[in-house]
């Protein structure tokens, strides 16, 4: 994988969550993607098996993993 390559971080479970990881990695600084959020809408709630996908450089990817790992373990927090 070349730095400039662009590589599927995580599937997100709804739309909701996938916008979510990607406002955490825009504060961070990590420039990503939401992908195949259009496969959520239309369908009556959207194609079953298909999700919202996260994308990013290969470059940052072992800094978003750490950065949404940070933002699911605050999220879990707050809700306690």
């Amino acid at each position: 994988m070349t730095s400039d390559e662009i590589v599927r971080l995580v599937s997100a479970g709804t739309l909701q969550q996938a916008h979510a990881w990607q406002a955490a990695l825009d504060a961070e600084g990590i420039r990503c993607r939401v992908v195949g959020e259009y496969l959520t809408q239309g369908f009556g709630g959207g194609v079953p098996g298909m999700y919202p996908e996260i994308w990013v450089y290969g470059r940052d990817l072992d800094r978003a993993r750490a950065a949404l790992q940070v933002h699911e373990a605050t999220g879990r927090q707050e809700q306690s």
